[in-house]
This record gives C-alpha cells, structure tokens and sequence, in this order.
C-alpha cells in the first residue's frame, strides 16, 4: 500500500504524461472496434460506423421559427439517419442518440424527439440563434457533428 502512495505522488515529465495518455486514447480506439478475429473484419467493421455517422443530417424546420411573439417556441425537426434513443448509456451505437437544443450557445433541453417546445419567457426581444445537435446516447458529439442552427426573432 505505501508503495502505491509512492508512485501515486512521483511526478512524471510531461512527455511521459503525454506517452501515457497518448497510449491510453490509443488502446480505447483498439476496443472500441469489436475484433473478430482478423484485422480486416475489424477495420470493415469500423468502415461501416464511420457510414452511419457521415449518413447523418438533422434540420430545423426554419420556416415554422423565424418570428416568435409568445413565450414558447414549438421547435419542430428533422433527423435522417439516425434514431432517437430514450436512456442514456455507455453503449454507443453510431446513429443513435438524442438531441441537445441551445439557444444562443447556452443548453436549454435535451430532447427525446423531434417535436420539442421551449419556454422563452427569460429571453430577452431580438435576434437569437437556435443550436440543435443530435449526440451519442452518452451526450458526446459524432464525428463529424449532426448540428442545425436557426436564427429567429423574438418580438418585444
């Protein structure tokens, strides 16, 4: 046990730590590729995820959004590709997930559909930017991002 503490509280250079961490991404993108045995099964495998991400789109219907005059916004979407999950998990598939919705960089739902109302009474009259990103099951990004942006008005 004190040899533990010992080497918990050694310093490492940075280029040591660096190494570590690099050797750490790289054995987590090993595993996170079902290996069947063969490298070529493994990389089709990983052709294929790669498919489903790119294969990935989500709009705002921009047209139901452009001028706002209450306090609520029914923000109506559209995902192609992918599907819209209802838990959160670890176990990431490559197109599903659910929606995160920003309005002028700051989250304000995470959304199980395509259908979702927001409250704008705390917002104040002007041009605003809507951000819709559809994100893994785990809330992290695909890659590339499936994002949607809006620009709307909300009257005084």
């Amino acid at each position: 046990m004190a040899s533990l503490r010992k080497a918990l509280r050694s310093c490492y250079s940075v280029e040591a730590e660096l190494a570590i961490a690099g050797l750490v991404l790289l054995a987590w993108q090993v595993l996170r590729i079902p290996l069947e045995g063969r490298v070529g099964v493994s990389l089709d495998h990983a052709g294929d995820v790669l498919r489903l991400e790119h294969a990935l789109s989500l709009d705002i219907e921009a047209s139901v959004i452009d001028r706002v005059s209450g306090s609520e916004l029914e923000v109506v979407m559209r995902l192609t590709g992918g599907t819209i999950v209802q838990t959160t998990t670890t176990n990431i598939q490559p197109n599903t997930g659910h929606i995160h919705l920003s309005v002028d960089g700051r989250l304000v739902s995470m959304t199980y559909g395509v259908l979702q109302p927001l409250d704008l009474s705390s917002l104040k009259p002007g041009t605003h930017t809507l951000t819709a990103q559809f994100v893994a099951a785990d809330h992290g990004p695909f890659d590339p991002p499936v994002v949607a942006t809006a620009t709307f008005v909300k009257d005084g």
